[in-house]
């Protein structure tokens, strides 16, 4: 993951976006694991394999998402992501 820096001085028409955690998750499973995911077809090959049919662009944006959410609930919950607070900088990072 990026480290995004001093976001107070960001600027978002010159320097682009920055991505919520959720967000940046979801992206970076696209990237990974976009072009493999699929789903196993009711169809096999001569040797009795199973296909594995591509999964439409809404369809795996929507998993990722959803993979990506419940990463943060669980992280959250095992008390293992803390916010960020722009006044102290990272000491609340501990």
């Amino acid at each position: 993951m990026e480290y995004w820096g001093r976001l107070d001085k960001w600027n978002a028409e010159k320097d682009g976006f920055i991505l919520e955690l959720r967000a940046r998750i979801a992206l970076v499973m696209l990237e990974h694991w976009g072009p493999v995911m699929g789903k196993v077809s009711s169809n096999e090959d001569s040797s009795g394999r199973r296909y594995i049919e591509d999964m439409q662009p809404q369809d795996l944006v929507r998993k990722a998402f959803e993979i990506a959410k419940f990463y943060v609930e669980r992280a959250e919950q095992d008390n293992l992501i803390k916010k960020y607070d722009s006044d102290k900088g990272n000491e609340n990072a501990n």
